[in-house]
């Protein structure tokens, strides 16, 4: 299991940029950071508790409540998969109500005993010939909700960090991206930018490509293996002609 938290690799994002400030071949005061979904998260972290930062490109990086976001995740995955709309709103209950308990949490133990509470609702509510398969179920997952990874996501506010951003941003997303969906995670970029008064950000929606920057049919995480391609071209490209804007090539 994954001990390491989103504040440990923010902390090490920030040694690492200092360490290449203090590189004679690189221009100390031009040096940003790129981060790519989660990773999208410790950049805008990591500038807006150090002036060393130049700039900051966000790669579906998250711009609402890490809460909201799984599930806006959870519903478009689940149309993607050809769930019913039953089982689509069963899923949003079961979110919501796990979600609920853990962002509520004082500590670990409370948030355990808040998720077994929480369950203890969601199957009461169910017909008595379900209810055994729906406890298993929710016994399964949770573990998964209450590890430190997943909690640290679920509490995940990027507003407080993004609203004192006022460095070049770039934030990308791809239209089909299920996982990170383009129209929601923007607004909320552009909303917090705006109330740090940032000046120079762009917001870019790639058209047609996942949540790994890649050409894609229907964006799907079932899609990502049999992709050849790594990264649509287009997206470096973007990059380096935002960067090269504003710092130049040397």
């Amino acid at each position: 299991m994954r001990r390491a938290s989103a504040a440990d690799f923010a902390d090490d994002a920030q040694a690492a940029v200092e360490y290449v400030r203090t590189r004679p071949e690189i221009a100390r005061d031009k040096v940003g950071i790129i981060g790519h979904s989660e990773g999208g998260m410790i950049g805008p972290m990591v500038a807006a508790r150090t002036k060393d930062v130049a700039f900051v490109v966000m790669l579906a990086g998250p711009g609402i409540r890490g809460d909201s976001l799984l599930v806006l995740q959870g519903r478009l995955i689940g149309e993607a998969n050809h769930a019913s709309e039953s089982e689509l709103a069963r899923q949003s209950e079961v979110q919501h109500a796990l979600f609920n308990a853990i962002t509520g949490a004082r500590d670990s133990a409370d948030a355990y005993a808040r998720v077994v509470a929480a369950e203890d609702r969601l199957v009461s509510t169910l017909p008595d010939s379900v209810r055994p398969r729906a406890r298993r179920a929710l016994e399964q997952q949770r573990a998964q909700v209450l590890s430190p990874e997943i909690r640290a996501i679920i509490t995940y506010d990027p507003r407080p960090f993004l609203s004192k951003l006022t460095v070049p941003v770039l934030a990308l997303n791809g239209t089909r991206d299920l996982q990170v969906p383009y129209k929601e995670d923007l607004a909320g970029v552009d909303a917090a930018l705006k109330a740090a008064g940032n000046r120079d950000y762009t917001l870019v929606p790639l058209a047609g490509l996942n949540h790994l920057f890649q050409t894609a049919t229907t964006g799907s995480p079932s899609e990502y293996a049999g992709i050849e391609e790594t990264m649509a071209p287009v997206v470096l490209e973007t990059i380096a002609n935002w960067i090269n804007q504003r710092f130049g090539t040397r």
